[in-house]
């Protein structure tokens, strides 16, 4: 652990310039917007700070390019981008952070917030925002929530994270009779298909030839691995993977505990018992995947557009994820966050709450990227109608205070996407690797749950505290 690096609050209040005689509200302006665009928040008062220079890394691609000259538009604070693959990606940031060369800010995801949080490398963002004039109650998810570490902010999310959904090839189901049928927005049904509902219409989408081989598959997910799919549905289940899932001061697996084995045992029969998703190989051997080539039904998959495009080759509607004991919404997706070490902390949280707080910004974020994380409604309300418009609102209809939907949001509960502090990636690989060998029918599910159970608790014991 990184004491030494550790931010006290006086050191942030130092290095941020955020005392009462200098202060300065977050997500800044230019003094004269262009007409017709406005900014949000506390976004309309401070002065930018022209001539500004800061570095950051993300995995996004080009993505973030879209967004670097809107932020120092507002803000006159040029961003220098550091890129890196998402391969290696944490590895090598979290070796940089230590050792003192580390960029101003940087791009996480929640699964690797256990990396993160308690190495000290990281500066809690909540003396700057209780600073500002951020209505703090417009956050999908509040940001010690979400990113939050023994009471403390340690990021902003950029998105609202997505959930897994239904994506349907409406013309496969409508060729088979069964479209009247599906839970899809706007329908009576929306959201009320539990897991077998799911199972017994893709039996009715399945075609399987006379010699056995596949023709059409009802669902076109890969079961084998694990993934966030894996632990949507075990969550559905009321299961675990750790004893303490949301504190990183986990001290065992749960992953072979009656609920989560039961939720698995669902996904692992659409392939053995089933029959309605594909083997690895078969699926595999497919060019594209079942879904993209037209040989299944439907697949679970993220709530963005971009998985599936408009010009996929066929007509989609979407549904939210069938369940099995209840609704839920995953917390934890991409957050920005401060190097405690980086000499530039006020303006580097500056450009951070720009990009996540300003309505121009998120106008754009939601037609470019996703669904934003701050005060999203209104900016998915306001967009045209179109497919990712009903994809961003299925997103929000499990949220409390988000939903057009507010009685949908009753029964929903929510889970960490991440694996904890202590052997993430371990945990990850151990649990791959058992959902492998049992989807390929290799091995039986218990007795693997039970194996990675003994060897994730081995690893989480060696792991200093």
């Amino acid at each position: 652990m990184v004491d030494k690096q550790r931010m006290k609050r006086r050191d942030f209040l130092r290095l941020s310039a955020l005392g009462a005689a200098s202060a300065v509200v977050v997500a800044c302006a230019p003094p004269a917007a262009p007409a017709g665009q406005q900014t949000s928040g506390a976004a309309a008062n401070a002065p930018a700070k022209q001539g500004a220079e800061i570095r950051f890394t993300h995995w996004w691609g080009e993505q973030f390019k879209h967004y670097i000259p809107l932020v120092e538009q507002k803000t006159g604070i040029k961003a220098v981008e550091e890129p890196s693959p998402y391969n290696g990606y944490f590895e090598k940031l979290l070796t940089q952070l230590v050792s003192g060369v580390g960029p101003d800010f940087m791009l996480l995801d929640a699964n690797e917030f256990g990396q993160f949080w308690p190495s000290g490398t990281v500066a809690p963002i909540d003396e700057y925002l209780t600073s500002s004039d951020i209505d703090m109650a417009k956050w999908n998810i509040a940001p010690k929530e979400e990113n939050g570490w023994e009471g403390k902010a340690m990021g902003l999310s950029l998105f609202t994270m997505q959930d897994l959904i239904l994506h349907v090839n409406k013309d496969l189901a409508d060729a088979a009779g069964i479209t009247k049928e599906l839970p899809v927005w706007g329908a009576d049904n929306f959201d009320q298909w539990h897991w077998d509902d799911l199972v017994a219409w893709c039996k009715k989408g399945t075609k399987v030839n006379a010699d056995g081989t596949v023709e059409q598959y009802g669902l076109a997910t890969n079961f084998a691995g694990f993934s966030d799919i894996h632990r949507a549905i075990i969550a559905t289940n009321q299961g675990h993977v750790l004893d303490d899932e949301w504190n990183y001061k986990e001290t065992k697996s749960l992953v072979n505990s009656p609920e989560t084995v039961a939720a698995l045992q669902k996904m692992v029969d659409t392939v053995l018992v089933d029959k309605i998703a594909p083997t690895p190989d078969a699926a595999q051997a497919i060019q594209g995947g079942p879904y993209r080539a037209k040989r299944a039904l439907c697949e679970i998959n993220w709530s963005t557009p971009s998985i599936y495009p408009d010009d996929v080759g066929f007509e989609q509607i979407h549904a939210h994820l069938p369940f099995l004991k209840t609704r839920v919404h995953a917390v934890g997706a991409n957050c920005l966050s401060l190097n405690s070490a980086s000499k530039n902390l006020e303006t580097s949280a500056k450009w951070i709450t720009t990009f996540c707080i300003d309505k121009d910004i998120r106008t754009e974020f939601l037609q470019v990227s996703s669904v934003p994380a701050y005060d999203p409604l209104p900016i998915v309300q306001a967009s045209p109608e179109s497919r990712a418009k009903t994809i961003a609102l299925i997103n929000l209809s499990r949220i409390d205070g988000m939903s057009t939907l507010p009685a949908n949001t009753k029964d929903t509960e929510k889970y960490p996407r991440g694996y904890g502090a202590k052997a993430p990636q371990f945990m990850r690989d151990t649990l791959a690797a058992a959902m492998q060998s049992v989807v390929i029918g290799s091995a039986g599910l218990q007795q693997a749950m039970d194996d990675a159970k003994t060897k994730i608790d081995a690893e989480l014991a060696k792991a200093k505290s």
